[in-house]
């Protein structure tokens, strides 16, 4: 008979106690004495002994188990086992969830009331996670995107897991997997994975796909992991095809006037749908089309255009390339020489702003016979007086540029321009117009005093290009002002003539007289005119004099000086008659000063008394005139007597 008693060691213990005293000897035996058992992380594992009572009587059992790590048990704890019975040990084994993958040792121990037994375990714990590449051929053309099959298989025979994937290596660009992969306990998923080429070139790769058991509740992750090479290759698969059905040798031969045009044949003869782009290194050659949409082996026509700008020989490239990676290149050669040509000419350099003019134009054709037509730009009221022409090969044709009159004066670049179908010549002339016919006159208010002989400046300048001849003319003048409408001689363009007319009046009221000057010219339609004012200044403004004497006593019976200053307070230069009003025996020199206005000079009175003369006393006055103004200074004349 067999006792199982799953209590605690301690109870188990004190009933082996008491059963020991005064009793015989039990044996014990315990198979296996060693075992391996498999466990993955976070999972447990199972193993059975056999525990025997070998002994004569019954006989009560402890069994435990000790090891590297805390991760084993063992039921029944204690157990009474009758002699000659057999009871079965289990041990279980849950590594730690963060356990490391390895070999670990366990001992398990049965123990009688006389003697132990043990048995040797080997713990192997490894991942509960292994992966499977289910699509081992992963070649793909440059451009394409595929999806390959993973399976993830998990062995906890307890535990359905979540595992996080990575992803790593030098192709890791272009793999996308999923972020996590839910795997049931003994039980597997499959997942795809996708490999976009596009992200990647052409060549080898590798990518590792990690899964790992995170624990939720750290996020710390475990070895409970599995990891696989995937190695990838990336071909290129494309290829791209240009055709020229109507130029032999790769050569186009065009004139120089007019552009040429050919078709060009876009061929995909790849293995997958792609997108082509073509340009030219040259920017005179254009295409209809530049982007096509081409299936696998698939074709479209474009026409390619090489502008008339695209002269005498030289080459250029036409590339093809594709969105998946595919490139072409042809090279074009270009024989480009005249067929047609046109040349037009203007030697006009000059012409008048004033008045109409026509300057010829040239216009030659080098080329075939051909219609004409003709224009002018870059210069404004100004046009050709023939619009059209059909001009035979090598003929010329004179035409008129019209310059309307009224146009502003300056540098003007007109430009000529003769078109025919497949010509053109522009010629860009220098023309300087210019006011040929013009006259201003110039003069500046004056002042004139009554009684002044004057003659004044008028100037009459031709402002115009040209030589010219005027009529010159007063309006609302004094009588006073002498000056006949007169022609003068030709004036040359842009130079002046000098008039100078004369007044002279000393009966006219002082005051402001208002002229007017006119020029005419004689040859076109153009005049000028000036207005002056003149003011006339009465005789006391402009002829007045200070007079200054100096008083004395004077002896009899001797001569004496006395100073006379005398200053021009006037408006011009003046002479002043010099005169005294006294005793005949007083005189004044010199007699007449000459002085420019406001300048002072000397004169003296000479006075002689004669004997007799003492005590009396004379009022002697000085006089100094000019035309008709006469200015005065007085004084008083004591004479003494010799020795007084």
């Amino acid at each position: 008979m067999v006792q199982v008693s799953f209590k605690g060691f301690g109870i188990a213990f004190a009933v082996f106690a008491l059963l020991v005293s005064g009793v015989s000897a039990s044996g014990l035996s315990l198979s296996p004495s060693f075992a391996q058992v498999d466990a993955c992380i976070c999972d447990t594992a199972q193993l059975q002994f056999a525990a025997a009572n070998t002994g004569p009587i019954s006989d009560n059992y402890l069994f435990s188990i000790t090891g590297d790590f805390p991760w084993g048990i063992v039921a029944p704890a204690t157990a009474t086992i009758d002699a000659g019975q057999t009871l079965p040990v289990f041990s279980f084994f849950t590594p730690s969830c963060f356990s490391q993958v390895g070999v670990y040792s366990f001992t398990v121990k049965g123990q009688s009331s006389t003697e132990s037994k043990t048995s040797a375990i080997t713990l192997n714990i490894t991942p509960c996670v292994s992966m499977q590449d289910l699509s081992p051929d992963k070649a793909m053309c440059y451009g394409e995107k595929k999806s390959f099959q993973l399976t993830l298989r998990n062995k906890s025979r307890t535990a359905s897991k979540n595992y996080t994937l990575f992803v790593s290596g030098n192709g890791a660009a272009a793999v996308t997997a999923p972020a996590m992969v839910f795997v049931p306990s003994e039980g597997s998923a499959t997942f795809a994975v996708d490999i976009d080429s596009m992200k990647l070139d052409i060549g080898n790769y590798d990518a590792q796909i990690r899964a790992v058991s995170i624990y939720s509740l750290t996020g710390q992750p475990t070895q409970d992991e599995a990891s696989i090479d995937l190695p990838f290759t990336i071909n290129d698969c494309q290829r791209i095809a240009l055709t020229f059905p109507t130029i032999i040798c790769n050569i186009v031969e065009k004139c120089d006037e007019k552009p040429q045009s050919f078709p060009m044949i876009v061929t995909n003869n790849g293995e997958l749908q792609d997108t082509v782009t073509v340009h030219a290194s040259n920017s005179t050659v254009s295409f209809a089309k530049t982007v096509f949409n081409l299936a696998a082996g698939a074709s479209e026509t474009t026409t390619v255009t090489i502008a008339k700008e695209a002269l005498n020989t030289s080459t250029f490239t036409i590339f093809a390339s594709s969105a998946l990676g595919a490139a072409k290149a042809r090279i074009i050669e270009i024989r480009s020489a005249p067929c047609y040509g046109v040349g037009i000419t203007s030697a006009a350099a000059f012409a008048c702003s004033d008045r109409g003019s026509v300057q010829p134009v040239i216009v030659t054709n080098d080329g075939l016979d051909a219609q004409f037509n003709f224009t002018v730009s870059g210069m404004p009221f100004a046009y050709l007086n023939e619009t059209g022409a059909f001009i035979k090969h090598g003929e010329s044709r004179t035409i008129g540029l019209v310059i309307t009159p009224g146009i502003a004066d300056g540098n003007y670049s007109p430009t000529l321009t003769a078109v025919s179908e497949y010509s053109q010549s522009e010629n860009s002339t220098q023309l300087q117009l210019v006011r040929c016919y013009d006259v201003s006159v110039a003069a500046s208010d004056d002042l004139v005093c009554q009684c002044e002989d004057k003659a004044f400046n008028v100037e009459v300048i031709n402002t115009g290009y040209l030589n010219d001849s005027f009529r010159i003319g007063v309006s609302n003048a004094p009588q006073w002002l002498e000056f006949q409408n007169v022609s003068m001689e030709p004036i040359a363009g842009n130079t002046r003539k000098t008039l100078t007319p004369h007044v002279y009046t000393c009966d006219a009221a002082p005051g402001v007289y208002s002229v007017v000057f006119n020029a005419v010219s004689l040859s076109q339609n153009s005049s000028g005119k000036a207005s002056l004012d003149i003011t006339l200044k009465s005789k006391e403004e402009c002829y007045p004099a200070s007079v200054s004497l100096s008083q004395g006593e004077f002896v009899e019976c001797e001569s004496t000086l006395i100073s006379v200053n005398v200053t021009n307070t006037g408006l011009l230069k003046s002479t002043y008659v010099l005169s005294v009003d006294g005793p005949k025996w007083i005189s004044i020199q010199p007699d007449f000063l000459v002085l420019e206005k406001g300048e002072t000079s000397e004169a003296y009175l000479v006075a002689s008394p004669p004997l007799n003369e003492a005590g009396n006393t004379y009022n002697v006055t000085v006089k100094a005139v000019s035309t008709g103004v006469t200015s005065t200074q007085s004084m008083l004349l004591n004479i003494v007597g010799v020795g007084e």
